[in-house]
């Protein structure tokens, strides 16, 4: 029985999700930079979704997994993305070894993620010595001057509930082993 980790049904919904969403130009080079990554650069990308990132950042390095714990999701991303190897598990138990990857980055996962310090002690064995994590995150300032939550007041109060602030991501951090964290905000 496949344990449940996001209250949202990304099978379900994994047909239309593309319909908003792409990978941001800004984001894409931010995790270039941020990763270091070149063309020998063996990236994985956690909670991929449709693939929109991997399939961004593939254009960088050829050396890009995908993995999502939603089949749905990892189904259309097959399905655009036929040259990417696409795997389907759980974050907070990776099936890669130790000192594996070169970076690793998330992008709006984390606050789907119930056990979050697992998962980044995953995150941090599955680098390599001097590898970097990139976690793409809303913070609460930029939550609360979203246009979206003018008209839906309960969903901020939602939202703030289960999306942890940049102070909690970086004690997270810290708390998994990572070293040298810092933050930038993006719009």
């Amino acid at each position: 029985m496949r344990k449940e980790i996001t209250s949202v049904n990304y099978d379900r919904i994994s047909k239309i999700y593309d319909t908003g969403r792409a990978a941001h130009p800004e984001t894409v080079e931010k995790l270039v930079l941020l990763l270091s990554i070149a063309g020998n650069s063996k990236i994985l990308d956690m909670g991929c979704g449709t693939g929109n990132y991997t399939q961004a950042l593939y254009k960088t390095t050829k050396n890009i997994i995908g993995l999502d714990y939603s089949f749905g999701m990892l189904a259309q991303a097959k399905a655009k993305y036929s040259a990417i190897p696409f795997l389907q598990s759980d974050v907070t138990n990776l099936p890669f070894e130790s000192e594996t990857f070169d970076g690793t980055f998330a992008v709006q996962v984390l606050h789907h993620i119930k056990e979050k310090e697992r998962f980044l002690r995953e995150a941090h064995r599955i680098l390599r010595k001097r590898a970097h994590i990139a976690l793409h995150a809303c913070s609460h300032e930029q939550m609360r001057a979203y246009w979206f939550y003018h008209y839906f007041p309960k969903g901020l109060e939602v939202d703030l509930a289960r999306m942890p602030d940049v102070i909690e991501i970086a004690s997270l951090l810290e708390k998994a082993g990572f070293i040298g964290v810092g933050n930038e905000i993006c719009y």
